[in-house]
């Protein structure tokens, strides 16, 4: 009598399968790098100079000329933007085989898909986090017992308000807080923080009341993860910002004559998906393009501080 398994096929389960993958609020760079399209790969944009924020006395008698206001402006450059692709082979037989529920073609255009977001949030996340970018007066490295991780004797209330001081102080409104998911979770059961708000019944800080407790309309938690290791090898997942904590004003909505931390600069309003067929007729590609460059375009609207946690 012939084995059960040799006459019958496995069944694949239709309503079910497993898959390690970032959920879309988990990728932040678009909330905190607004995207703006633009014609061109490479161009310029206005940057004004402080002339509003200088006082001019006034004060007019008689026939007296008003005293004349005078600005200046500068042409900073951006670009060339540079293309982002990545691709995926299908083979024919994967076509043409596949059982459902997998479905080639949707199956490795999201995963193309989610590798570009990926790439995009790294991305940004090493240009906000790039100290050399920074002047001194907006950046600190916080070590030993003055690590947030440290619950006796650090003060990260005192450190974040030193920051949007910094950020205010320079003629910006300091309405963003980021703070990866690692650093948030250290800060979210930290007694400096919890006294402030002792009363609450949670004996835990949420984003909306940590929000309300730093007086910030947005707090940003970055969540996404990245497998670096090769193919075939032992995984080895991380977060994708690192062990950072970011102080800025964030303008979600571009706009002229305001300042933000900064864009993202993109030539095309989405992302390009191509399917194409190899000659041979053995299978396709699957194909994602983007055009963009991330651009810090105000340093000074921004506070960075490394090493927050042990």
């Amino acid at each position: 009598m012939p084995l059960i398994r040799s006459i019958f096929n496995d069944a694949i389960l239709r309503d079910i399968s497993v898959a390690f993958t970032n959920d879309a609020t988990d990728f932040v760079a678009d909330r905190i790098f607004p995207r703006v399209n633009v014609d061109k790969k490479s161009g310029h944009y206005f940057v004004y100079d402080r002339a509003n924020l200088r006082r001019s006395s006034a004060k007019r008698t008689g026939r007296a000329r008003a005293s004349e206001v005078t600005f200046n402006m500068t042409k900073t450059a951006y670009g060339p933007l540079q293309e982002r692709s990545l691709s995926s082979w299908i083979e024919k037989d994967e076509l043409t085989q596949a059982d459902d529920p997998y479905s080639p073609r949707e199956d490795h255009t999201a995963i193309v898909t989610e590798s570009m977001m990926v790439d995009h949030e790294a991305e940004v996340a090493a240009v906000v986090t790039t100290a050399a970018s920074y002047a001194a007066a907006h950046k600190t490295t916080l070590s030993g017992t003055n690590q947030w991780s440290d619950y006796t004797n650090s003060t990260p209330f005192s450190d974040i308000r030193t920051a949007m001081d910094a950020v205010i102080k320079d003629g910006f409104g300091a309405n963003t807080l980021i703070l990866p998911y690692p650093v948030f979770s250290i800060l979210s059961e930290h007694p400096d923080l919890l006294e402030r708000v002792k009363y609450n019944s949670l004996g835990v800080l949420t984003q909306e009341m940590m929000a309300k407790l730093f007086k910030v309309d947005n707090l940003i938690v970055p969540k996404a993860r990245f497998n670096s290791a090769a193919e075939g090898a032992t995984d080895v997942v991380a977060y994708v910002w690192g062990n950072f904590a970011v102080v800025a004003k964030v303008e979600q909505t571009p706009s002229l004559r305001r300042a933000t931390l900064g864009y993202t600069l993109q030539l095309t309003a989405d992302l390009e998906v191509d399917n194409w067929e190899r000659d041979d007729g053995k299978g396709e590609w699957v194909q994602v393009t983007d055009y963009y460059e991330p651009k810090l375009v105000a340093a000074e609207a921004g506070y960075l501080i490394t090493n927050p946690i042990a």
